[in-house]
This record gives C-alpha cells, sequence and structure tokens, in this order.
C-alpha cells in the first residue's frame, strides 16, 4: 500500500487550511473503488473505540496503516 505521510496533513490541520483527500480500493477487475474528499483539517483526540467499531463494521480497515 502505498500512501503519503501524514505531516502535510497534520500542519494543515494546525493551521485550520482545507485539505483534499483521495482513498482508494482496488481489487480488480470487479472491485475499484474511489473516495474523494476536500474540506477542512483539524486535529482530534484519538478514539480507540471509534476506531474499533470502523473496524468491525469495515474489516478491510484493520489491513491499512490504522492502529486501533
Amino acid at each position: 500500500m502505498v500512501h503519503t505521510p501524514a505531516e502535510p496533513f497534520l500542519d494543515a490541520a494546525r493551521d485550520n487550511r482545507e485539505v483534499a483527500v483521495m482513498v482508494a480500493t482496488v481489487n480488480p477487475p470487479d472491485d475499484v473503488r474511489q473516495v474523494r474528499m476536500t474540506g477542512p483539517a483539524k486535529l482530534e483526540t484519538k478514539d480507540v473505540a471509534r476506531g474499533r467499531g470502523l473496524a468491525v463494521t469495515y474489516p478491510g480497515l484493520a489491513n491499512g496503516p490504522f492502529n486501533f
């Protein structure tokens, strides 16, 4: 998996700037998904329970760079 280092997003959140994010899941030929979003960045405290809940709902998240 290739992803952008987090530091530019953290810097943007500290400065209350807008960011653009694209998340892609590719498992050809039948499963190719992309989500693109823009909006203000903000820092929040880590919510382990919410992260684990998302991992249960979306099991593929557990295989990513997340630490729940």
